[in-house]
């Protein structure tokens, strides 16, 4: 009996003697944090997209993967802070996603960044990771690091310029104004009259020919002296006015004497 219970004592120390380096060397070997592991440099090891990536579509999320723990819960919202994303110098509204490493150990090096709205067609994009960027062990990126990936399609053409602004002005024609109440022909131009009176408009080729004189702003109307036709029409106004006053004449006339004559035979009948 006592032969067997020295048998199991040593056993169960060559057990123990075995098995008590491995708790160290299982730290020290994956990087997930647990203190070792220090002299190996944060970095990531990938990304999707893949850094350069052109014609993504479908993306709803960018998902980094460092080659340490940066979601222990001592510097997750640091971390968090760490990472953006861009377009040109324009900064994209983006949530920062880092798991809990106490309920899913397994994406204790990953970072999600999921834009908050689509991103545009044709566009590139850049994700930027701090150099504060720090593991659960203490050890920083160090430098700024950087992925950058392009949507697929074709980006929309960029509205610059006065002539995208307004079409209907093109370089070398000079604007033409329109005249009040009419249109311009297509080889005419009408300049302004500052006084406003006096100017003659420019002729036309054929006007030499017409037999007419151009009109002239501010011109008086035309007087019945010259132009005949206005005379006649005159004439022929005034002519039945001048025989009613005639008429008018012969019939007083006509009354003074009947009233002249009327008093002379009372008189006579009274004598």
């Amino acid at each position: 009996m006592d032969r067997i219970m020295r048998w199991l004592t040593a056993v169960a120390m060559v057990v123990v003697l075995v098995l008590s380096p491995l708790p160290a060397q299982a730290g020290d070997g994956d990087g997930d944090g647990s203190g070792g592991n220090q002299n190996n440099p944060l970095v990531i090891e990938s990304s999707v997209p893949a850094n350069g990536a052109a014609g993504v579509t479908n993306l709803e999320y960018i998902k980094l993967v460092f080659s340490k723990n940066v979601v222990y819960m001592t510097i997750r919202d640091q971390n968090s802070r760490c990472v953006s994303l861009w377009s040109g110098s324009q900064r994209i509204a983006a949530d920062i996603i880092l798991a809990d490493d106490q309920i899913e150990r397994e994406k204790r090096n990953d970072v999600l960044i999921k834009p908050k709205q689509p991103l545009q067609v044709g566009t590139t994009y850049r994700v930027e990771v701090a150099p504060e960027m720090q593991s659960k062990s203490g050890v920083t990126l160090g430098q700024k690091a950087t992925i950058t990936f392009t949507m697929a399609g074709k980006a929309p053409a960029a509205d610059t310029g006065a002539e995208a602004k307004n079409p209907s002005v093109t370089s070398g024609d000079a604007p033409k104004t329109q005249p009040p109440g009419g249109t311009l022909a297509p080889d005419q131009t009408v300049t302004s009259d500052p006084a406003g009176s006096g100017t003659e408009a420019p002729a036309k080729p054929g006007d030499e020919t017409s037999g007419t004189t151009p009109a002239t702003a501010g011109q008086e109307p035309a007087s019945a002296q010259d132009n005949p036709a206005l005379t006649g029409a005159a004439e022929d106004s005034a002519a039945p006015a001048e025989s009613d006053r005639r008429l008018l004449l012969w019939l007083g006339a006509a009354a003074v004497a009947l009233a002249a004559a009327g008093i002379i035979y009372r008189k006579r009948s009274q004598g």
